[in-house]
């Protein structure tokens, strides 16, 4: 996962690891952020590398996927969530300068991580891009910001068709406003006392809890099989609009509602599919 040292991406490392995932943070340089981290994933009981670095760097993009494959043995889940934003008064503000190392961040590193992981990536993995309702809808404060969201959606839709007959889902979600530490840090004041007010329940802060795995890894018994159901044809639709949170399940010696662990599903399917075929 890149930029999963805080915000989004440290609600969804920690969600991964729940339902059973290693997971590798690809963060720039906020060590105690990405510490914090990789402490609750461990708390689940499951490794956590760190490598820090600028994926703006072609170089940094290869070197954090052959450290994750070198550490875990394989990969089976890619998720690009790193970004970068900086707010500006008028379209003239923009320098070539801030325009290149946006792109390079926000859309240029998920191609260069994403090129790197495919000869480790086979049926069943999944790539789950981070894109924005900017992406979609424009904002003309962060003008670059949004043209490298909307690349990232299109890119998904391109890479859906181009992977999905490897088997390899390739799928984006574009969140509203999140309150993340990227929001003070790149915002002015003004614009963080009032964000998210446009939305009728005002902006999410990011936390575990709301940011569901849309994967397990197969070191939890999955066998490089996901949740979320997705066929070749589905794969090129990129965003899901009937996915559910797995449903309860009420335990036979208590009658209270549990919760079932997506390996358990996976392991489920496996067997059920196991019965069928021998008879």
């Amino acid at each position: 996962m890149t930029g999963g040292d805080s915000g989004i991406g440290h609600a969804v490392a920690i969600a991964f690891a729940k339902e059973g995932a290693d997971v590798a943070i690809a963060y720039l340089e906020e060590h105690s952020d990405a510490e914090e981290t990789a402490e609750l994933v461990r708390e689940e009981g499951r490794r956590c590398l760190l490598p820090p670095g600028d994926l703006a760097s072609r170089e940094q993009c290869r070197t954090v996927v052959d450290e994750t494959v070198r550490e875990f043995g394989g990969l089976d889940v890619l998720v690009n969530n790193v970004a970068t934003q900086q707010e500006l008064d008028s379209p003239e503000d923009l320098t070539g300068e801030q325009w290149m190392r946006t792109f390079d961040v926000n859309i240029h590193s998920y191609f260069r991580v994403t090129r790197a992981a495919l000869p480790h990536l086979g049926a069943g993995a999944a790539i789950v891009n981070t894109a924005s309702v900017n992406g979609l809808r424009g904002n003309k404060s962060l003008i670059d910001y949004s043209a490298t969201k909307g690349a990232v959606i299109a890119w998904t839709y391109a890479m859906a068709q181009a992977l999905a007959g490897r088997g390899i889902r390739v799928n984006a979600v574009a969140p509203g406003p999140v309150w993340t530490p990227l929001i003070p840090a790149t915002l002015s004041p003004g614009h963080v006392a009032k964000f998210g007010q446009q939305c009728r329940w005002g902006a999410r802060r990011s936390r575990t809890s709301w940011h569901r795995p849309m994967c397990s890894s197969r070191r939890a018994g999955c066998r490089r099989t996901t949740p979320v159901r997705c066929s070749p044809r589905s794969a090129a639709r990129p965003f899901r609009r009937d996915h559910r949170p797995t449903p309860p399940r009420a335990d036979s010696t208590t009658g209270k509602a549990v919760r079932v662990r997506f390996s358990e599903i996976c392991q489920m399917r496996s067997a059920s599919s196991s019965l069928r075929r021998r008879e």
